[in-house]
């Protein structure tokens, strides 16, 4: 039996070419080099030469056998057809960031989130779990701050030695997140003032203010029980920049007024409202005083005994410096006559300075007859005057107008029920006090305190 010695050959236009060492019945064809190739083999049965002048070889040739070597399969680098956008965001308020990419191979896409210190997608620091398409950043720190994402498409790996993942990295956002917006502290820039007035005048109150971050001002103005701008008490309807306060009632009255600024809430969990209060006014309302304001006694007098005319306010009104003129004169007169008498009120506490009230008319008479000037029962404690007079000398007390019953009181003691009292006694000091009564059962009284003495 003849031995085979297979040749395998490539074709090259019909003509194969010896492939070294390729001589056995199988054969590897190299797979590295991408393209079409073919290959046949060539067998040779050889016999022992016996001199017979025989053939001693026969050889035959295979078919064509076709190889293509596809090229390696790579992952396809993807394309990001979305880029992620800078922005300026709210303090704390949320953010996304997205891309959108694709690729063509059918591989798979993954993400990865990356944060840099500088508007550049080279290097940068890989955000723990960030790995999808959208990513939301923290926005509660106030600053600038970069990102990027990686995209890496995956293919499957199928063994020749391709790159099965391929990435791009998207462009460098800038994400400025805003600092919290506070409201603006006002700053009120003319501050209301103390005032005096008199009753009934006019007066408002007026504030000015301003702030620099298009807020809007609003105002409310409050009363205290002393010039302090702590605590206070809100005068409803008092909500404007000026404010007419109410001067009725004469007194001393404090006042100030707090302004607030109001921004736009914008959720960034900033203050937006700030308020400042403006400095405490004190606002003194003074009364003109008419003469009515006051009870005016002694003005039947004696020559020899004249007092001064006697000018008391009334109950519930204010006490000030009041000086009484007798025909213009403060010399008490010396002579029997009749006077004018007018006073002057001071400024106080509650009054206006008013000069030149009508006191009334002061009558002198030459007589000895002292008269008690009469008040109402419900003002007796101002009825009262005073009489100097010599010891163990008659004098005469009476009153004016013709009454009904009289009653009069030395001391305490009931000493006549007669329209007058003969007064006589040794140096003492006593007090004569008279009530009558009219036909209405109507009492009036008065008071005298005399003074007994020699000199």
């Amino acid at each position: 039996m003849g031995t085979f010695s297979p040749i395998v050959l490539t074709v090259t236009n019909n003509n194969g070419i010896f492939i070294n060492n390729a001589t056995s019945d199988f054969y590897n064809p190299p797979t590295n080099i991408e393209g079409t190739f073919y290959y046949f083999v060539e067998i040779t049965n050889s016999i022992p030469d016996n001199g017979d002048g025989g053939y001693k070889t026969v050889t035959i040739k295979s078919e064509v056998a076709i190889l293509t070597v596809d090229s390696q399969i790579h992952a396809q680098i993807p394309t990001i057809t979305s880029q992620p956008t800078s922005a300026t965001v709210i303090f704390s308020k949320p953010h996304n960031l997205t891309t959108v990419a694709n690729v063509s191979d059918g591989g798979i896409l993954t993400y990865r989130w990356f944060s840099n210190n500088n508007a550049s997608n080279i290097g940068g620091n890989e955000i723990v779990n960030a790995t999808s398409a959208t990513f939301s950043p923290p926005t509660g720190i106030a600053g600038t701050y970069y990102y990027f994402v990686e995209v890496t498409n995956s293919i499957t790996d199928n063994g020749d030695g391709g790159n099965k993942t391929a990435t791009r990295r998207s462009n460098v956002i800038t994400l400025t997140v805003n600092p919290q917006v506070h409201a603006q502290m006002p700053n009120i820039t003319t501050q209301p003032v103390s005032a005096t007035i008199t009753v009934n005048n006019s007066l408002n109150l007026s504030v000015s203010a301003s702030r620099s971050d298009g807020g809007t001002l609003i105002y409310q103005w409050y009363s205290n029980t002393s010039e302090s701008n702590s605590g206070g008490s809100i005068i409803t309807g008092a909500t404007s920049s000026s404010y007419s306060l109410p001067t009725g009632t004469a007194g001393t009255y404090y006042y100030f007024v707090e302004v607030k600024n109001t921004i736009s809430d914008n959720g960034d969990g900033g203050i937006k409202s700030a308020s400042i209060r403006s400095n405490a006014v004190t606002i003194i309302i003074n009364q003109n005083p008419l003469a009515s304001d006051f009870i005016i006694g002694n003005l039947n007098q004696t020559v020899g005994n004249v007092t001064a005319v006697t000018i008391t306010p009334k109950a519930g009104k204010t006490n000030g410096t009041i000086t009484v003129l007798y025909n213009g004169s403060t010399a008490l007169p010396s002579t029997a006559g009749t006077y004018t008498v007018t006073f002057n009120v001071a400024a106080s506490t509650g009054w206006n300075a008013v000069n030149g009230l009508a006191g009334g008319t002061l009558t002198v008479a030459s007589l000895s007859t002292i008269i008690i000037n009469l008040v109402d029962m419900n003002e007796w404690d101002l009825a009262q005057q005073t009489a100097q007079v010599q010891p163990n000398t008659n004098r005469l007390f009476s009153v004016t107008g013709n009454y009904s019953t009289y009653k009069w009181y030395l001391d305490g003691v009931l000493v006549s029920s007669s329209s007058t009292y003969t007064f006589n006694q040794p140096v003492n000091t006593y007090q004569l006090v008279v009530v009558v009564t009219n036909s209405n059962g109507e009492s009036r009284s008065g008071r005298c305190w005399i003074t007994v003495s020699a000199n």
